[in-house]
């Protein structure tokens, strides 16, 4: 059963909506500059955010990768391993531009 992303889950309560999410990212960034990349009251992509494209990248991430009928604890391990996997991605290319 989808939700919106404004909806808490009634039937699951420990589920998180995206917006809530979001949020809880948003905090681990300089100047909370994540909410510039999101519609605080429907979790939709703002298309005007500009300037920040690390912000950006991390709102879609996050945004594309949300599943609002997993557990909140499966919902944080699954925002974890997607930017774990981006933080790999751009290890390597640190590496490529080092060892060139």
């Amino acid at each position: 059963m989808k939700t919106e992303a404004n909806e808490p889950r009634k039937d699951q309560p420990s589920s998180l909506s995206l917006i809530e999410v979001l949020n809880i990212a948003s905090k681990g960034y300089p100047d909370e500059y994540l909410l510039v990349y999101y519609d605080e009251t429907t979790g939709k992509f703002n298309e005007d955010g500009s300037g920040d494209t690390l912000a950006e990248f991390i709102v879609r991430e996050i945004s594309d990768s949300f599943d609002p009928d997993l557990p909140k604890t499966q919902q944080l391990q699954e925002v974890t391993r997607v930017l774990r996997k981006a933080i790999g991605d751009l290890e390597s290319v640190i590496k490529s531009v080092e060892a060139a």
